[in-house]
């Protein structure tokens, strides 16, 4: 009884197009199994996917009539277009991620009771899930996310006995050719998108919204990534990051009126931000861009070396090969011909070594090149950086000014007023009623600050 997935087991199992049937077993045995692109291990007993390592190539894989409980193990098979695990005892849909490239899915007679876990499978065109466990016919719905799928099984699974199953299936889902192997025609297609119509402009009204959250939010991730690249990961978070570090900050935030200037505060940090983050941007492309330049002509030099080589290199064959006939036909002129073979070989090698030696002698120009031009733009990041700083520390310099001034209003308001006692902070009521323990703060503030910026440069 086979339980898991041995070497034998999978050599065995190696789909090859027939050659020489007599050596298909040899074939198997030594085939490197990178190269192995179809595996069928039909009806083996197997109870858990495993060892399928190497197999990088693979595009066609059958594991159905199996006992298999879970999908595994698969996520490195990313060149995979047709997967089989019917017939096995699966309960959820999962693992499925990274294969990206799946054309063809069956899943047909499980254990599976939600359609989910494939999301990223934009390429599947047709899938079978017929004869699980589903039930809920408005998770049909989650297929609409499957812009290429074409053929659907479901039948023999509980949604299947509501009397509107087909008519549903067909009305919600986009572009169905054949649903449970009926083709879907134009008159059945008209008259369930008909029937479903004023929900359907809920669903794609809703998918519009989810469409839009998911542009934003890769927007988000593509900018994130492109501020991690130019060094300004920290730049856009630090203000709100400075200020959620200051133990202080949450106290005098409590004191009405105290932090006034804060909005001002924030709106030219905002300003200073988005010019720093346009100016080390600019130069973040033309660092790509003399990057690109270089790469390029040395690419250049070293394909027009490559080039003049082999052509040096073809040259000298073609005169060996007319020298060897020249002495197979008069033989006692060999060791002259051979002597002069020589010579030419001994010119090639000078020749060779004379093309490396430009090679090295333009790529060493080049590096020096690159790196003073790149050496600017990086002195310039520098300074752009060095001026966003001062800039920066010179605004927190007048907003605690602009605090400490407060204070000195707010305290007094309250002293010639009852509304002390409307106070519900306790910490807020000690800072309006002792000077020096308010100093204290928006100093300690202000230091918190200002090593924030300090430690950031």
């Amino acid at each position: 009884m086979v339980t898991a997935i041995t070497n034998e087991l999978l050599r065995s199992c190696i789909q090859l197009d027939v050659g020489s049937v007599e050596r298909l077993d040899e074939r198997k045995r030594v085939m490197p199994l990178k190269k192995v692109t179809h595996l069928v291990f039909s009806f083996k007993d197997l109870r858990n996917i495993n060892f399928l390592d190497e197999l990088c190539s693979l595009k066609k894989l059958h594991l159905d009539n199996n006992n298999i409980y879970k999908i595994e193990n698969l996520s490195h098979l990313l060149n995979l277009t047709i997967l089989d695990l019917s017939f096995n005892k699966i309960e959820k849909i999962e693992g499925l991620e990274s294969l990206k490239n799946l054309d063809d899915l069956s899943l047909y007679c499980n254990q599976i009771k939600h359609i989910e876990g494939l999301d990223t499978l934009q390429s599947l065109t047709s899938l079978s899930l017929g004869k699980n466990l589903l039930q809920n016919l408005e998770e049909v719905l989650y297929l609409r996310r499957l812009k290429n799928l074409r053929l659907l099984t479901l039948d023999g699974n509980p949604l299947c006995k509501d009397p509107d199953y087909r008519v549903y299936v067909i009305g919600h889902l986009r572009d169905l050719r054949f649903l449970d192997h009926r083709v879907v025609d134009d008159e059945s297609l008209t008259a369930a998108r008909e029937q479903y119509q004023d929900e359907m402009l809920e669903v794609k009204q809703k998918e519009a919204d989810e469409e839009e959250l998911l542009k934003a939010s890769q927007a988000k991730e593509k900018q994130k990534e492109l501020f991690k690249e130019a060094n300004l990961f920290l730049i856009d978070a630090l203000f709100d990051s400075m200020l959620a570090e200051d133990a202080e900050y949450l106290k005098m935030k409590e004191v009405p009126g105290l932090l006034e200037a804060l909005d001002e505060y924030r709106q030219k940090n905002e300003v200073n931000n988005e010019e720093v983050i346009g100016l080390i941007l600019e130069q973040h492309e033309k660092k790509k861009e003399e990057i690109s330049a270089w790469r390029s002509a040395i690419n250049k030099i070293l394909d027009e070396r490559d080039k003049a080589s082999f052509t040096a290199l073809d040259s000298f064959n073609k005169l060996m090969k007319k020298v060897f006939l020249e002495i197979e036909k008069d033989p006692l002129t060999g060791e002259e011909k051979l002597h002069k073979l020589s010579e030419e070989n001994s010119k090639l090698k000078e020749k060779l070594l004379e093309l490396e030696m430009l090679n090295v002698g333009e790529i060493q120009d080049l590096w020096s090149r690159f790196d003073d031009n790149y050496a600017v733009l990086v002195e310039n990041c520098r300074q752009h950086f060095q001026n966003y700083f001062a800039t920066m520390r010179m605004l927190e310099n007048k907003f605690s000014e602009s605090v400490s001034a407060q204070a000195v209003i707010v305290m007094e308001q309250f002293a010639m007023s009852d509304s002390y006692d409307d106070l519900e902070d306790e910490e807020a009521r000690l800072l309006i009623h002792d000077k020096d323990l308010m100093n204290n703060c928006i100093q300690a503030s202000h230091d918190a600050h200002t090593l924030k910026i300090d430690s950031s440069v």
